[in-house]
């Protein structure tokens, strides 16, 4: 168990590398140039940005960049849990605190002391638990939900959210004082539309992660196929990429490289004309093709 342990720990480091992180974005190279000044650091992040666009990896990317590599490393999506078990869940509870609390529970920032917590979706935390949660970023103390001892804490929070928390002050459903308390150190992650230089490299990418996981020998991206991808606007970011790249991967045959007639039609809604029929191009060499149509653009 501990040489399972420490194999996954060492495979989790290295998908948080910069290097394994696809992009030839200026923006998000900038954005890393960040991080390797603030991930030694205590200081709150906030990454905000559209859904798929990798908040979480860049979060891991801080953690295992930072001192606190080796310490524990919790996570929890605050839009996915009842409001109602949101307070236990970040705060823990001692037995008896409400019906079904037959025993002690620490929590997640309990648990992670001495390392780090990443608070997705944390626009929709509700009032009460910010109140609790802010709280705990100005004073670093944390109390179970039904008792009365205050324990101090040492958690890095690193929060995330797809929604503008800027707004959600103004509209009066976020308290302002805990978003300049989280947003110390801001990360915004432009949509993949903002930066269609990555779309090659992340298409090659993605393909071949998804042809070793479903043990596939699809050779890459004919023209016509590249040609959707970089004029379609991706509003799903990256996680839809990959969505349509596992799609078409189960409709190309083996040794074959993707055409459009694989992906879904909703790729080619708004699509220019395709490029004239010629030879498929490789995983390795479609990038260059990518390169040449964003010169012409």
């Amino acid at each position: 168990l501990s040489e399972t342990c420490l194999t996954l720990r060492r495979e989790i480091e290295r998908q948080a590398q910069f290097h394994n992180i696809v992009t030839q974005s200026k923006k998000m190279k900038a954005i890393f140039r960040l991080i390797e000044r603030v991930a030694s650091t205590t200081s709150s992040v906030l990454i905000t940005g559209e859904s798929g666009t990798g908040k979480e990896l860049i979060a891991r990317a801080i953690v295992f960049n930072s001192d606190r590599k080796d310490k524990p490393y919790l996570t929890i999506n605050c839009g996915a849990i009842p409001e109602n078990l949101l307070e236990s869940e970040l705060f823990g509870h001692v037995r008896g605190a409400f019906t079904g609390a037959v025993r002690d529970h620490p929590g997640i920032l309990e648990a992670a002391d001495g390392g780090t917590a990443f608070l997705d979706e944390i626009g929709e935390v509700p009032q009460p638990s910010q109140v609790k949660l802010l709280r705990f970023l100005q004073e670093g103390e944390s109390r179970r939900v039904g008792d009365t001892k205050v324990r101090k804490l040492d958690v890095r929070i690193i929060a995330a959210t797809n929604r503008n928390l800027e707004e959600a002050v103004q509209e009066g459903s976020f308290r302002e004082d805990l978003f300049f308390r989280l947003n110390v150190i801001p990360i915004f992650l432009p949509p993949l539309r903002e930066r269609k230089e990555d779309i090659p490299p992340l298409a090659a990418h993605l393909l071949q992660r998804l042809c070793d996981a479903h043990s596939r020998n699809v050779t890459g991206l004919s023209p016509e196929a590249l040609r959707a991808f970089m004029n379609y606007r991706w509003p799903g970011n990256v996680r839809e990429m990959e969505n349509v790249i596992e799609y078409a991967l189960h409709l190309t045959d083996e040794g074959k490289p993707i055409r459009p007639e694989q992906l879904p039609p909703k790729l080619f809604a708004d699509a220019e004309a395709p490029l004239s029929p010629g030879d498929c191009v490789s995983i390795e060499d479609y990038t260059r093709q990518a390169i040449l149509l964003l010169q012409k653009d």
